[in-house]
């Protein structure tokens, strides 16, 4: 069974996008012998330039945090480039930790 739902978070600035972020929830097989549980996963933050460094995104992710835990997710995952690093300390700075390596295939 594979159960995922998507939100779209936005922020905007007179009625123009300056900001935004997907959060994925998706329902997958416990670890060890556990029930089903949610799992969120972050991507595509973006701010334009011009907006960056005012907070926009820290408050994009905690709505985002706060989605997750309403949605009772067991665990949230940020995603970014392994070369972008003011990403890596973003995330830890909301109290993400460093956590494995992502493996990809493109088609």
């Amino acid at each position: 069974m594979v159960s995922q739902q998507s939100t779209r978070l936005s922020l905007l600035l007179n009625e123009s996008e300056i900001g935004h972020a997907w959060l994925n929830v998706t329902l997958e097989d416990g670890e060890g012998g556990e029930d089903f549980k949610y799992v969120g996963v972050i991507g595509d933050v973006f701010i334009v330039d011009g907006h960056r460094s005012k907070g926009l995104g820290t408050e994009l992710l905690r709505e985002a945090i706060e989605i997750a835990k309403e949605k009772k997710c067991k665990k949230l995952l940020a995603l970014s480039r392994f070369e972008n690093i003011k990403a890596h300390v973003f995330y830890e700075r909301l109290g993400f930790v460093r956590h494995g390596f992502e493996f990809r295939m493109n088609f």
